[in-house]
Protein backbone atom coordinates (compact mmCIF):
# COMPACT_ATOMS: atom_id res chain seq x y z
CA UNK A 1 0.00 0.00 0.00
CA UNK A 2 1.20 3.46 -0.77
CA UNK A 3 2.79 5.25 1.96
CA UNK A 4 1.50 2.08 4.22
CA UNK A 5 3.75 0.56 7.34
CA UNK A 6 6.76 -1.61 7.38
CA UNK A 7 5.56 -4.67 8.77
CA UNK A 8 2.61 -5.72 7.29
CA UNK A 9 3.31 -8.33 4.44
CA UNK A 10 7.04 -7.55 4.75
CA UNK A 11 6.86 -9.36 8.07
CA UNK A 12 5.90 -12.37 6.78
CA UNK A 13 8.30 -12.71 4.60
CA UNK A 14 11.34 -11.93 5.78
CA UNK A 15 10.45 -14.19 9.22
CA UNK A 16 9.61 -17.18 6.62
CA UNK A 17 13.18 -16.85 5.05
CA UNK A 18 14.79 -16.47 8.13
CA UNK A 19 12.85 -19.71 9.35
CA UNK A 20 14.35 -21.55 6.54
CA UNK A 21 17.75 -20.32 6.94
CA UNK A 22 17.53 -21.06 10.91
CA UNK A 23 16.20 -24.77 10.13
CA UNK A 24 18.84 -25.36 7.32
CA UNK A 25 21.72 -24.09 10.06
CA UNK A 26 20.30 -26.03 12.74
CA UNK A 27 20.34 -29.29 10.53
CA UNK A 28 16.98 -29.66 12.34
CA UNK A 29 14.85 -32.06 9.81
CA UNK A 30 10.84 -30.96 9.19
CA UNK A 31 8.35 -33.66 8.39
CA UNK A 32 7.94 -31.92 4.82
CA UNK A 33 9.20 -29.92 2.49
CA UNK A 34 9.42 -25.90 3.37
CA UNK A 35 8.57 -23.50 1.02
CA UNK A 36 8.32 -19.36 0.79
CA UNK A 37 5.65 -18.38 -1.36
CA UNK A 38 5.11 -14.83 -2.15
CA UNK A 39 2.33 -12.86 -3.49
CA UNK A 40 1.62 -9.31 -4.83
CA UNK A 41 -1.08 -7.13 -5.12
CA UNK A 42 -2.74 -7.95 -2.02
CA UNK A 43 -4.03 -4.33 -1.12
CA UNK A 44 -4.14 -3.25 -5.31
CA UNK A 45 -7.09 -1.36 -5.98
CA UNK A 46 -6.77 -1.88 -9.53
CA UNK A 47 -6.83 -5.77 -9.24
CA UNK A 48 -9.20 -6.00 -6.36
CA UNK A 49 -7.31 -6.78 -3.72
CA UNK A 50 -5.51 -10.49 -2.93
CA UNK A 51 -5.01 -10.74 -6.60
CA UNK A 52 -1.83 -12.59 -6.51
CA UNK A 53 -3.17 -15.17 -4.04
CA UNK A 54 -6.31 -15.84 -5.86
CA UNK A 55 -3.94 -16.40 -9.12
CA UNK A 56 -2.81 -18.56 -7.19
CA UNK A 57 -5.64 -20.70 -6.14
CA UNK A 58 -7.06 -20.90 -9.33
CA UNK A 59 -10.74 -21.45 -9.18
CA UNK A 60 -11.23 -18.06 -7.70
CA UNK A 61 -10.17 -15.98 -10.79
CA UNK A 62 -11.72 -17.82 -13.24
CA UNK A 63 -12.75 -15.78 -16.17
CA UNK A 64 -11.11 -12.68 -14.69
CA UNK A 65 -10.43 -9.33 -16.59
CA UNK A 66 -8.65 -6.51 -16.04
CA UNK A 67 -7.61 -3.69 -18.11
CA UNK A 68 -4.33 -3.09 -16.40
CA UNK A 69 -3.45 -6.30 -17.42
CA UNK A 70 -4.77 -6.49 -20.55
CA UNK A 71 -2.52 -3.76 -21.57
CA UNK A 72 0.71 -5.07 -20.31
CA UNK A 73 -0.70 -8.15 -22.73
CA UNK A 74 -1.34 -10.21 -19.42
CA UNK A 75 -4.57 -11.86 -20.24
CA UNK A 76 -6.88 -14.72 -19.24
CA UNK A 77 -4.74 -17.16 -20.51
CA UNK A 78 -1.44 -15.69 -18.58
CA UNK A 79 -3.62 -15.92 -15.19
CA UNK A 80 -5.12 -19.19 -15.02
CA UNK A 81 -1.23 -20.66 -15.97
CA UNK A 82 -0.31 -18.61 -12.62
CA UNK A 83 -2.41 -21.20 -10.63
CA UNK A 84 -0.03 -23.24 -8.01
CA UNK A 85 0.44 -26.91 -8.01
CA UNK A 86 -2.33 -27.17 -5.04
CA UNK A 87 -1.68 -30.78 -4.88
CA UNK A 88 1.52 -30.65 -3.86
CA UNK A 89 1.06 -27.94 -0.56
CA UNK A 90 -0.04 -29.63 2.21
CA UNK A 91 -0.67 -26.17 4.68
CA UNK A 92 -0.10 -22.86 4.47
CA UNK A 93 1.26 -20.60 7.36
CA UNK A 94 1.46 -16.77 7.32
CA UNK A 95 3.25 -14.82 10.14
CA UNK A 96 1.42 -11.28 10.07
CA UNK A 97 0.62 -8.35 12.68
CA UNK A 98 -2.63 -8.07 13.83
CA UNK A 99 -3.11 -4.86 12.43
CA UNK A 100 -5.69 -4.18 15.25
CA UNK A 101 -5.31 -3.09 19.15
CA UNK A 102 -6.95 -6.55 20.46
CA UNK A 103 -3.91 -8.29 21.64
CA UNK A 104 -1.68 -5.22 22.61
CA UNK A 105 -4.80 -3.98 24.91
CA UNK A 106 -4.94 -7.41 27.07
CA UNK A 107 -1.30 -8.29 27.32
CA UNK A 108 -1.00 -10.98 24.87
CA UNK A 109 1.89 -12.08 22.98
CA UNK A 110 0.72 -14.21 20.23
CA UNK A 111 -2.55 -14.06 18.48
CA UNK A 112 -4.13 -17.23 16.30
CA UNK A 113 -7.42 -16.06 14.29
CA UNK A 114 -9.51 -18.41 13.58
CA UNK A 115 -11.33 -17.09 10.64
CA UNK A 116 -11.27 -14.16 8.06
CA UNK A 117 -13.87 -11.67 7.89
CA UNK A 118 -16.14 -11.40 4.49
CA UNK A 119 -15.97 -7.85 2.79
CA UNK A 120 -18.43 -6.42 0.56
CA UNK A 121 -17.93 -2.95 -0.82
CA UNK A 122 -21.13 -0.81 -2.38
CA UNK A 123 -20.53 2.14 -4.94
CA UNK A 124 -23.13 4.42 -4.31
CA UNK A 125 -24.08 7.78 -6.36
CA UNK A 126 -26.56 10.31 -4.93
CA UNK A 127 -27.69 12.73 -7.80
CA UNK A 128 -29.43 16.39 -7.67
CA UNK A 129 -29.38 19.34 -9.64
CA UNK A 130 -26.37 21.19 -10.27
CA UNK A 131 -26.78 24.99 -9.67
CA UNK A 132 -25.54 28.07 -8.62
CA UNK A 133 -24.58 28.12 -5.29
CA UNK A 134 -25.20 31.77 -4.20
CA UNK A 135 -28.69 32.24 -6.21
CA UNK A 136 -30.42 28.96 -5.63
CA UNK A 137 -32.74 28.95 -2.37
CA UNK A 138 -32.02 26.80 0.10
CA UNK A 139 -35.78 25.25 -0.12
CA UNK A 140 -35.60 24.40 -3.65
CA UNK A 141 -31.73 23.02 -3.73
CA UNK A 142 -31.23 18.94 -4.65
CA UNK A 143 -28.06 19.20 -3.27
CA UNK A 144 -26.30 15.35 -4.18
CA UNK A 145 -23.14 16.36 -1.24
CA UNK A 146 -26.13 17.43 1.62
CA UNK A 147 -28.03 14.42 1.08
CA UNK A 148 -25.40 12.21 0.97
CA UNK A 149 -23.83 13.59 3.79
CA UNK A 150 -26.84 12.86 5.33
CA UNK A 151 -27.41 9.71 4.37
CA UNK A 152 -23.71 8.71 5.52
CA UNK A 153 -24.51 10.38 9.00
CA UNK A 154 -27.80 8.43 9.67
CA UNK A 155 -25.92 5.07 8.47
CA UNK A 156 -23.44 5.21 10.60
CA UNK A 157 -25.49 6.31 13.28
CA UNK A 158 -27.35 2.60 12.82
CA UNK A 159 -23.40 0.91 12.62
CA UNK A 160 -22.91 2.20 16.10
CA UNK A 161 -25.37 0.33 17.90
CA UNK A 162 -24.10 -3.36 15.44
CA UNK A 163 -21.47 -5.94 17.12
CA UNK A 164 -21.50 -8.00 14.96
CA UNK A 165 -19.59 -5.78 11.62
CA UNK A 166 -17.79 -2.50 11.04
CA UNK A 167 -18.05 -0.45 7.87
CA UNK A 168 -15.71 2.17 6.19
CA UNK A 169 -15.89 5.27 3.40
CA UNK A 170 -12.62 6.03 2.57
CA UNK A 171 -13.72 7.38 -0.88
CA UNK A 172 -16.17 10.57 -1.66
CA UNK A 173 -16.01 12.57 -4.45
CA UNK A 174 -18.30 15.63 -5.81
CA UNK A 175 -18.99 16.21 -9.59
CA UNK A 176 -18.80 19.88 -9.52
CA UNK A 177 -15.43 20.64 -7.86
CA UNK A 178 -16.28 24.30 -7.74
CA UNK A 179 -16.84 26.11 -4.09
CA UNK A 180 -19.42 27.97 -6.08
CA UNK A 181 -21.71 25.50 -7.92
CA UNK A 182 -24.49 22.82 -5.61
CA UNK A 183 -22.80 19.71 -6.58
CA UNK A 184 -24.72 17.09 -8.87
CA UNK A 185 -23.59 14.18 -7.76
CA UNK A 186 -21.88 12.52 -5.05
CA UNK A 187 -20.21 9.28 -4.99
CA UNK A 188 -18.67 7.08 -2.46
CA UNK A 189 -17.57 3.67 -1.75
CA UNK A 190 -19.13 2.06 1.51
CA UNK A 191 -17.41 -0.89 2.78
CA UNK A 192 -18.60 -3.60 4.73
CA UNK A 193 -16.54 -6.51 7.00
CA UNK A 194 -17.70 -9.61 9.62
CA UNK A 195 -16.89 -12.68 9.85
CA UNK A 196 -21.02 -13.62 9.43
CA UNK A 197 -21.77 -13.26 6.45
CA UNK A 198 -24.94 -12.97 6.98
CA UNK A 199 -24.47 -9.55 8.72
CA UNK A 200 -23.37 -8.39 6.00
CA UNK A 201 -26.44 -9.23 3.60
CA UNK A 202 -28.54 -8.02 6.31
CA UNK A 203 -26.39 -4.36 6.17
CA UNK A 204 -26.50 -4.02 2.81
CA UNK A 205 -30.85 -4.35 2.61
CA UNK A 206 -30.99 -1.80 5.65
CA UNK A 207 -28.64 0.24 3.34
CA UNK A 208 -30.23 -0.03 0.38
CA UNK A 209 -34.01 0.68 2.44
CA UNK A 210 -32.38 3.84 3.92
CA UNK A 211 -31.08 5.20 0.79
CA UNK A 212 -34.57 5.00 -0.57
CA UNK A 213 -35.89 7.87 1.96
CA UNK A 214 -33.50 10.56 0.66
CA UNK A 215 -35.43 12.78 -1.38
CA UNK A 216 -35.44 15.04 -3.49
CA UNK A 217 -31.88 12.85 -4.95
CA UNK A 218 -32.23 10.02 -6.23
CA UNK A 219 -29.56 7.21 -5.18
CA UNK A 220 -28.35 4.26 -6.70
CA UNK A 221 -26.18 1.30 -5.60
CA UNK A 222 -23.35 -0.79 -7.22
CA UNK A 223 -22.61 -4.27 -5.69
CA UNK A 224 -18.53 -3.78 -6.63
CA UNK A 225 -17.75 -7.02 -5.54
CA UNK A 226 -17.89 -9.71 -2.44
CA UNK A 227 -15.48 -11.97 -0.77
CA UNK A 228 -17.04 -14.55 1.82
CA UNK A 229 -15.87 -14.89 4.90
CA UNK A 230 -13.62 -18.02 5.84
CA UNK A 231 -13.22 -20.46 8.77
CA UNK A 232 -9.04 -21.04 9.20
CA UNK A 233 -8.22 -24.91 9.55
CA UNK A 234 -8.87 -25.71 13.18
CA UNK A 235 -5.87 -28.73 13.09
CA UNK A 236 -3.51 -25.38 12.57
CA UNK A 237 -5.37 -23.56 14.80
CA UNK A 238 -4.53 -26.15 17.72
CA UNK A 239 -1.25 -26.36 16.14
CA UNK A 240 0.16 -22.67 16.58
CA UNK A 241 -1.85 -22.32 20.00
CA UNK A 242 0.27 -25.43 21.09
CA UNK A 243 3.63 -23.83 19.53
CA UNK A 244 3.31 -20.54 21.56
CA UNK A 245 2.33 -22.55 24.38
CA UNK A 246 5.54 -24.53 24.27
CA UNK A 247 7.61 -21.20 23.61
CA UNK A 248 5.92 -19.91 27.17
CA UNK A 249 4.26 -17.27 25.47
CA UNK A 250 0.07 -15.68 26.32
CA UNK A 251 -1.88 -16.71 23.34
CA UNK A 252 -5.74 -15.91 22.34
CA UNK A 253 -7.33 -16.84 19.34
CA UNK A 254 -9.28 -14.51 17.90
CA UNK A 255 -10.98 -13.69 14.55
CA UNK A 256 -9.26 -11.44 11.88
CA UNK A 257 -10.88 -8.25 11.14
CA UNK A 258 -8.84 -7.47 8.70
CA UNK A 259 -8.45 -9.35 4.67
CA UNK A 260 -5.42 -11.19 4.33
CA UNK A 261 -3.58 -13.65 1.49
CA UNK A 262 -4.77 -16.71 3.30
CA UNK A 263 -8.74 -15.73 2.77
CA UNK A 264 -8.49 -17.31 -1.08
CA UNK A 265 -5.88 -19.95 -0.08
CA UNK A 266 -7.93 -21.19 2.33
CA UNK A 267 -10.87 -21.83 0.19
CA UNK A 268 -8.48 -24.81 -1.75
CA UNK A 269 -5.31 -25.14 1.35
CA UNK A 270 -5.78 -25.96 4.85
CA UNK A 271 -5.04 -22.53 5.98
CA UNK A 272 -3.51 -21.28 9.48
CA UNK A 273 -2.46 -17.31 10.69
CA UNK A 274 -0.01 -16.56 13.21
CA UNK A 275 -0.73 -12.59 14.48
CA UNK A 276 1.68 -10.06 16.80
CA UNK A 277 0.66 -7.03 18.16
CA UNK A 278 0.30 -3.88 16.58
CA UNK A 279 1.59 -1.05 18.72
CA UNK A 280 -1.77 1.27 19.42
CA UNK A 281 -3.72 -0.78 16.73
CA UNK A 282 -2.14 1.52 13.88
CA UNK A 283 -1.95 -0.24 10.56
CA UNK A 284 -1.57 0.48 6.89
CA UNK A 285 -0.06 4.41 8.35
CA UNK A 286 3.41 4.68 8.36
CA UNK A 287 2.89 5.15 12.20
CA UNK A 288 2.72 1.30 11.93
CA UNK A 289 4.75 -0.40 14.56
CA UNK A 290 5.68 -3.65 16.23
CA UNK A 291 8.33 -4.38 18.79
CA UNK A 292 11.28 -6.43 17.74
CA UNK A 293 10.82 -8.81 21.10
CA UNK A 294 7.00 -9.28 19.47
CA UNK A 295 8.10 -10.11 16.00
CA UNK A 296 11.10 -12.65 17.17
CA UNK A 297 8.46 -14.55 19.40
CA UNK A 298 6.40 -14.63 16.10
CA UNK A 299 9.53 -15.58 14.25
CA UNK A 300 9.61 -18.70 16.71
CA UNK A 301 6.25 -19.62 16.92
CA UNK A 302 6.28 -19.54 13.05
CA UNK A 303 9.33 -22.46 13.06
CA UNK A 304 7.81 -24.88 16.51
CA UNK A 305 4.47 -24.30 13.60
CA UNK A 306 6.34 -25.58 10.87
CA UNK A 307 8.36 -28.41 12.13
CA UNK A 308 4.90 -29.41 14.75
CA UNK A 309 2.77 -29.58 11.58
CA UNK A 310 3.19 -32.91 10.67
CA UNK A 311 1.89 -33.94 13.30
CA UNK A 312 -1.83 -32.21 13.01
CA UNK A 313 -2.31 -34.21 9.56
Amino acid sequence: MDNGGIYYGPLGIIAALEVLWTVKESGELPKHSLEVVVFIGEEGEPLGGTFGSRAFAGPLLAGYRCKQLVQFGVGEKAIAESKGELDKYLAFIDLHIEQGPFLERRGIEIGVPSGIVGITRLAVSVKGVANHAGTTPMDERKDAMRVAAELIHNWFGWMDWQKELVCNIGVLELSSGHVSVVPEEARFVLELRSIDDMAVERACSEFSAMAEIFAPCSVSIEKLGTKLAVLLDERLVKTIKESAAKAGYSVAVMPSSASHDSSPLAHVIPMGMIFVPSHNGISHLKGEFTSNSDLIRGAKVLKETLLRIGDSF
